[in-house]
C-alpha cells in the first residue's frame, strides 16, 4: 500500500463550539494520512478523526504507551481495539450513525510532555483516515544549539521501520501477480483486471510466531449506472472466521471504462500468510460485492 504524504494533515478539523442539541459537523475525512503535534499548553483542544464502519484507522505514536491505559468511551461496541507498544488500531461500530463521536485517552510511559493524549473518534458516512502519526512536540533547542533536533517519524519508509511495521532486513517487499488464476467472469456489475499481493516481515510476533504485514491490489472496473465506493473488505477460507483488512482507494470508481486501483491490508501470522484465501469487497449497502479467489502471498 503506497505511503501517503505527512503533509495531509489538512483532512484534521479541530473543535468548535456547538449547541447541545445541534447535530454534530461532520468533518473532512479526504486525507487518508495525516499527523497529530500534541500541545503541552493547559486547554488544548481535541484533535478529531473520521472513522467509517468496515475502515480500520491506526494511531501511530512516537513513544511507548503505558500498559493497560488507553480508554474507549464504549469500547465494547468496537469490532476491535488491538494495542501495541507504540500503536492502536481501532475497527469501528458498525452500528454507529454519522456524527456519533468517541472519545479516547492514551497515556505515555516515558517522560515525554504531554504525560497523555485525547482524541475524538468521529462517524463519518463515507470516509475514514487510515493512519494517525501522533509525536510530541519538539524540545525548546535554543540554549543546546550543538544537540541538532531529531526528525520525527511520519507514515514514511522510515516511519514504518521504526514502529516495526516493516522489518530491518535485507529481504524487503515481495510481490506476487495473481492476475493469471483470477479471470474474472463475463456479466460482474464490478469486474477487476490486474491483481497483485505483497508481503512484507514486520519485527513483531504474535503467538510465538513472525507477523507479517500483507497487501492486495486490485484493478476494479464498474460497468452499473452509479458510482461504487468500496469500503470493507475480507480475506475468508472455508471453516475459518474471515481476516478483516483496511481499505483504500483514491476516489469512488465511476460508471464506465475507466479502471481503478483498490487497495488492502492487514497482518497474518507466518501459517496464515501460507494459506490460499477468497477475497471480499463490498460497499456501505452491501448489495454490490466482489469475490475473488485463489489469493495467495509471495
Amino acid at each position: 500500500m503506497p505511503s501517503l504524504p505527512l503533509a495531509s494533515l489538512l483532512a484534521l478539523v479541530l473543535s468548535t463550539d456547538a449547541s447541545d442539541t445541534a447535530p454534530p459537523p461532520l468533518l473532512d475525512c479526504m486525507g487518508e494520512s495525516f499527523g497529530v503535534e500534541l500541545s503541552a499548553e493547559p486547554g488544548s483542544r481535541t484533535a478529531k478523526v473520521c472513522i467509517h464502519p468496515g475502515s480500520g484507522t491506526l494511531f501511530l505514536f512516537d513513544s511507548p504507551l503505558l500498559a493497560r491505559s488507553v480508554e474507549v468511551q464504549q469500547r465494547e461496541r468496537f469490532v476491535d481495539v488491538a494495542v501495541g507498544n507504540r500503536s492502536v488500531t481501532f475497527i469501528p461500530p458498525t452500528d454507529m450513525q454519522a456524527g456519533e463521536r468517541f472519545s479516547v485517552q492514551v497515556r505515555f510511559a516515558d517522560d515525554s510532555t504531554p504525560t497523555s493524549a485525547t482524541f475524538e473518534l468521529v462517524a463519518h458516512p463515507s470516509w475514514a483516515a487510515k493512519q494517525v502519526s501522533v509525536v510530541h512536540p519538539l524540545a525548546d533547542v535554543k540554549n543546546c544549539p550543538e544537540e541538532p533536533r531529531t526528525k520525527r517519524h511520519g507514515p514514511d519508509l522510515t516511519g514504518l521501520l521504526a514502529e516495526g511495521v516493516i522489518a530491518l532486513a535485507v529481504t524487503g517487499v515481495k510481490a506476487k501477480e495473481l492476475s493469471k488464476e483470477n479471470i474474472c467472469p463475463t456479466g460482474k456489475v464490478i469486474s477487476w483486471g490486474r491483481i497483485f499481493s505483497y508481503l512484507s516481515a514486520t519485527s513483531r510476533k504474535q503467538a510465538g510466531q513472525p507477523l507479517l504485514r500483507l497487501a492486495v491490489a486490485v484493478e476494479l472496473r464498474n460497468h452499473g449506472m452509479t458510482a461504487w465506493m468500496p469500503t470493507g473488505a475480507a480475506l475468508g477460507r472455508a471453516g475459518q472466521k474471515a481476516k478483516e483488512l483496511s481499505v483504500w482507494t483514491a476516489k469512488p470508481l465511476p460508471p464506465g471504462t475507466s479502471r481503478h486501483w483498490v487497495m488492502m491490508e492487514t497482518e497474518l501470522t507466518e501459517s496464515e500468510a501460507r494459506e490460499v484465501y477468497t477475497l471480499d469487497i463490498w460497499d456501505d449497502s452491501g448489495s454490490r460485492r466482489v469475490s475473488i479467489g485463489h489469493v495467495a502471498f509471495p
